[in-house]
């Protein structure tokens, strides 16, 4: 009997070893798997890095365009307020030059009048 009992342990033995084997390879698949996906992940983190770098520097560059703009934009506004500023000045002058214009043209006709008093002899 103790050596039926000897080859059942054996054989339960062996099935335990063979079990833990296979567990032992599993978890070495798994492990595998796993230091793959590790990798993957340090991957994809190392590529979402330099994108947010180069999404940082685009950034930069429309901030700084946007300010040029601003810039620029505020010396058109300068600039067509200084253009206002010269048509309100030329349209004053206008008014001036009308109404100077209107008073010599009365005062030539006051001058015509005074002329008409005048003869002049005719020289033949």
């Amino acid at each position: 009997m103790v050596a039926s009992e000897v080859r059942a342990l054996a054989g339960r033995s062996a099935g335990a070893a063979r079990e833990i084997k296979a567990l032992i390879n599993a978890s070495a698949e798994q492990t595998a798997h796993g230091t793959r996906v590790v990798q993957t992940a340090g991957e994809t983190m190392t590529l979402l890095v330099r994108n947010a770098v180069t999404m940082s520097a685009l950034l930069v560059d429309v901030s700084t365009a946007t300010a040029e703009q601003t810039r620029g934009v505020t010396e058109v506004c300068a600039s067509v307020a200084q253009l206002d500023q010269d048509t309100q000045r030329n349209a004053a002058l206008v008014e001036q030059t009308t109404a100077a214009a209107v008073s010599m043209s009365q005062m030539a006709g006051k001058l015509a009048e005074a002329a008409e008093r005048f003869t002049l002899p005719v020289v033949h």
